[in-house]
């Protein structure tokens, strides 16, 4: 059988790892300093406590640290890989990765299979889910893969943002003006856009927004939130939904990639629509 893995883009909540999953770790340029910032929720609490005084806050993945993870991680497990990739419309870091699978799959002890998601956080983490559900269930690598892309589409990943003009460096919010209101954004297999063009007030947005799943999500799935510094708020929201729409639902930090370009009060959600 074989095994799925991710980067550290997907937020797979804790609880929801199982056997047969693997995380590839990578050192992150933070403001051009490499560090590593391990899953750990201390490691993160720290990172967006620094990220909340702190003007500017750059992160880029340590490329040339990929080949070798992989190649340790088959030389260890023996077994083929489905490896489920953070989007390739907002990093070249998919890229990189494709090539890595290559090479360690020329050596046809095994095959490394990468398939872009076009997803990130708990939009790339649900599918990170779905993928092992379905290898639970006994589907092959390229069944997995089939079912992945029949409906990935499926999945909805919004956010609220604490700093638009921060959010808006390096050109992922074209059309998004400096503000204190704060918009809902959504990333829907790697597009952005403003909900329905409006700014709200973060209360307002919050209520707007758990209307919307409860009309728009499928409640028989799993939800995922995520936070930066701003675990409270983030955990009252997630039960706020329990209790709306009854679905499982999960709280976790949200990488340092996606903090980097929110804010420390970020608020992620990421669901299955109907």
């Amino acid at each position: 059988m074989y095994i799925v893995a991710s980067d550290i883009g997907a937020d797979l909540p804790k609880q929801w790892v199982v056997d047969g999953f693997h995380k590839i770790n990578q050192s992150i340029l933070v403001d051009g300093k490499s560090v590593v910032v391990p899953f750990d929720d201390q490691s993160l609490a720290n990172f967006y406590t620094s990220l909340a005084h702190s003007q500017v806050k750059t992160t880029a993945m340590q490329q040339q640290e990929i080949l070798p993870q992989l190649q340790q991680l088959v030389d260890k497990e023996g077994k083929d890989v489905l490896f489920v990739g953070f989007s390739s419309r907002l990093s070249g870091t998919a890229t990189q990765i494709a090539t890595c699978a290559q090479q360690v799959s020329q050596s046809g002890k095994v095959n490394v299979f990468f398939w872009d998601s076009l997803q990130a956080s708990a939009g790339q983490a649900l599918l990170v889910e779905r993928a092992l559900q379905n290898r639970q269930k006994g589907l092959s690598m390229q069944q997995n893969v089939a079912d992945l892309e029949q409906n990935a589409h499926k999945i909805v990943f919004q956010i609220l943002v604490s700093d638009v003009d921060r959010f808006s460096r390096g050109g992922r919010a074209q059309n998004l003006h400096s503000t204190q209101l704060l918009p809902i954004l959504g990333l829907k297999r790697g597009c952005l856009y403003h909900t329905e063009g409006k700014f709200l007030s973060r209360d307002v947005a919050k209520a707007y927004w758990a209307q919307h799943i409860c009309q728009h999500a499928n409640t028989s799935q799993k939800l995922i939130v995520c936070h930066g510094s701003n675990v409270v708020e983030c955990q009252q929201f997630a039960e706020q939904l329990h209790n709306a729409t009854g679905m499982q639902t999960a709280c976790c930090f949200a990488n340092v990639l996606l903090g980097a370009h929110t804010g420390d009060n970020l608020v992620a959600v990421a669901y299955w629509a109907k």
